[in-house]
């Protein structure tokens, strides 16, 4: 509904899954694709962090498979 509005200042009720909403515009700016050589760092940061999360996620999973896991109060298999 955010996207619909034309104009400044305060604009509502803008109706969402949280409930009704007051809401103030102070200014607008157009979206853009950014060029690639402008976000190259974030890029390569993210793949970075998600390759190492992985390879952390994987080392767990094998640790974790050579135990038993019992959690008090659950029922054991």
């Amino acid at each position: 509904a955010l996207f619909s509005i034309d104009g400044k200042g305060w604009q509502g009720l803008i109706v969402s899954t949280f409930g009704l909403h007051l809401v103030y515009i102070s200014d607008r700016t157009a979206s853009r694709m950014p060029e690639f050589e402008n976000i190259r760092k974030n890029v390569q940061y993210d793949f970075m962090y998600d390759r190492k999360k992985d390879v952390v996620d994987s080392a767990y999973d094998a640790v974790k498979s050579r135990y038993a896991i019992l959690v008090e109060g659950l029922p054991y298999e």
